[in-house]
Formats: structure tokens, sequence, C-alpha cells
């Protein structure tokens, strides 16, 4: 068989409404969603998430602007009949993007984010042939050092930059986070939230009104801590306290190929379905299995106790943050509703 992702809708809902518990009064959560979900779980992601304005359009977080209009364009959303606001993770870096943002932005309230001039100039020239001006959040490098305007001059440079081009207006700041162990993260995303702080009090000095600091994947524990901010976080992904959850939203079930000794089995699933290392990876159906080693199209995993009564075409179901956060590509997937094994 090949992998079968599959969707668990009362696991979604359940995260859904963790998320919202633990959200800050003055905090705004902006659900991240990608294209390639069933359409039930899209409807209940836009069912049970509301805008901070109840007479405002419905905020959320896309990869790019092809998968917000794909998103835009398909049954789910056309049916809710709501304005949406798109906040795009990635930044318009082609013509060819920026004639697809013209298209977005003819229809919703589109923000982008933003880390070069180029970047600017783009979506400077897409606000201006579309019937809204575009919004545009600097993003800030807070240690990744992947992405983003180094803190500092570099920031202010760039808000002065957005003021003085036609039909895009700067929002605020906009930072990645590094995944680590949760004391890390709490010292790591601390620093970044420090340096995007002073990023936004040295525009301000410039007389360029900053508003907003956005953070990407907060950790749920950690909300609290970072009031008064926003936040992008998807309801697809198993929050801390569903860590034990035997049905996250999001599991991709694989067929036991062959059982090679007693202590090991073989699965049609390797590194090319799981998107990441086999450290990240939880087997959520059987608690004394583990992943050994990830191949191109095969897994090796590791059993004891009662696990070892697996035989040849069995399923397992395992879990990945990567699941979460790669886009879903058909053509490597089965994607399948269904609530559990």
């Amino acid at each position: 068989m090949n992998p079968v992702l599959t969707f668990s809708t009362p696991a979604l809902a359940e995260n859904i409404r963790r998320i919202q518990q633990l959200q800050p009064a003055n905090t705004c959560w902006i659900p991240e969603i990608r294209f390639g979900l069933p359409a039930d779980c899209l409807e209940l992601i836009l069912h049970t998430t509301q805008s901070q304005k109840n007479d405002g359009p419905r905020v959320f977080c896309s990869l790019n602007v092809e998968q917000a209009l794909e998103l835009s364009n398909s049954s789910a959303f056309m049916r809710t009949g709501q304005p949406v606001h798109w906040v795009l993770t990635s930044p318009i870096a082609s013509r060819t993007n920026a004639d697809l943002l013209i298209q977005l932005a003819q229809e919703h309230r589109v923000t982008v984010v933003a880390d070069h001039f180029r970047h600017l100039e783009l979506a400077s020239l897409a606000a201006g042939k579309s019937s809204q001006p575009i919004d545009v959040l600097i993003e800030v490098d807070t240690g990744l050092h992947l992405t983003g305007a180094c803190p500092g001059p570099d920031t202010v440079a760039l808000a002065k930059a957005i003021a003085g081009l036609r039909s895009i207006s700067l929002r605020g700041l906009f930072t990645g986070i590094r995944r680590g162990s949760a004391d890390l993260e709490s010292e790591v995303l601390t620093a970044a939230v420090d340096i995007c702080r002073h990023c936004q009090r040295m525009i301000q000095a410039s007389q360029i009104r900053c508003s907003d600091i956005i953070l990407d994947n907060v950790p749920h524990a950690l909300l609290a801590t970072f009031s008064g901010t926003g936040f992008l976080n998807s309801p697809l992904l198993v929050t801390s306290e569903a860590a034990t959850q035997t049905c996250p939203p999001v599991t991709l079930v694989a067929e036991v190929l062959s059982r090679p000794s007693l202590e090991y089995c073989i699965i049609s699933a390797g590194s090319l379905h799981l998107c990441d290392s086999k450290d990240s990876i939880r087997v959520v159906s059987l608690k004394t299995a583990s992943v050994a080693e990830l191949f191109r199209d095969y897994a090796i995993i590791r059993l004891d106790s009662e696990a070892m009564d697996l035989r040849i075409g069995d399923r397992i179901a395992l879990w990945s943050p990567n699941l979460q956060s790669q886009p879903l590509h058909p053509a490597q997937y089965t994607i399948r509703q269904r609530d559990g094994l």
C-alpha cells in the first residue's frame, strides 16, 4: 500500500479548543493552513476559528501566495461567504508570484512578509494593480540566519523603503522561532521578542508606524508569556498537552512489509514521505515501538514488548511535526478522512 495520511476531525477540534483556551485576551492567533487538507478539516477550521473583530475578515496564514489563492478558491472557503485576510509567510520574490498576488488582492486583504527591497518592489507592483493596498511585515533575523533582515539599521532601512513605495504600508515585524527543548524555546523566544521590540522602537523613532509583532510557531505552553503579540500556529500541530493523544489530527499510516528479526520490522514509509529526521517521528499506534532508521522509501521500526507481535501486512501510524508543516502533495500520499486506525 501507499502510505496513507489520515485526518481526525475530533483531534483537530480538540487542538483548536486548547489553542483558544491558552490564547491570552490581547493576543492575536492567526491559524496557519495549507492546501491539501480534506474539505471537512478546512471547514472545521473555518467554522471554529473566529476573526478578531466580528465585523472584520477572518485572518489566516498560508505558506505562500499560490497556496492562499488555491485555498481562497476552494469550495470550503467559498461557502463561508466571508472575506479573508491572508498573511503570507513566504515573500513575493518573482514576477510570477506578483501576478498571483494581484489576483489574491483583488478579492482579499493581504499581508506579506519581506526581508529585502526586491520583495517590497514586487509587493508594491502588485498592490498598484489590485483593488486595495497590501500590508507588509518585515522579517527580522533573530537567530536562524536563513531569512530575515539583520536587526537594527537594516530593518529601519526597509521600513523607510516601504514608506517611499506606493500602495504598501508597514504593519509590523515578523520572526520565526527555532525549535528545541522547552527551556531553550522559552529563552530563544524571549530573546527573539526582545530583538523585535528593539527594532520596533528604532523604526518608531524614525516617525514610522510599526504596530504589530508576529511570531511564528510559538509553543502553546508559552503563549501567555508573550501577550500583546500575534502568533502563527497550525491547528493541526499537536500541542504539548496533547502529546499523549493516541489519535493526533494527522497521522501517516504505513504497512509492515517484512520482519527481518523479532526486534525490527520494515514499513512502507521513509524519509520521502515523512520529510523529517527519525528523532522527530513518534509511533502513535504502538507505545513500545520507535523509528530506528529512515530511507527513501522505507523505515525500520524498533519493536519491544507487545509490539513484537506485529505481522507482515499489519499497519502502524506515525506522527511527525512535518506532516503538519509540509505542503501535502497527493502524488506522495493517499489522503483519507478517518478518526483513527
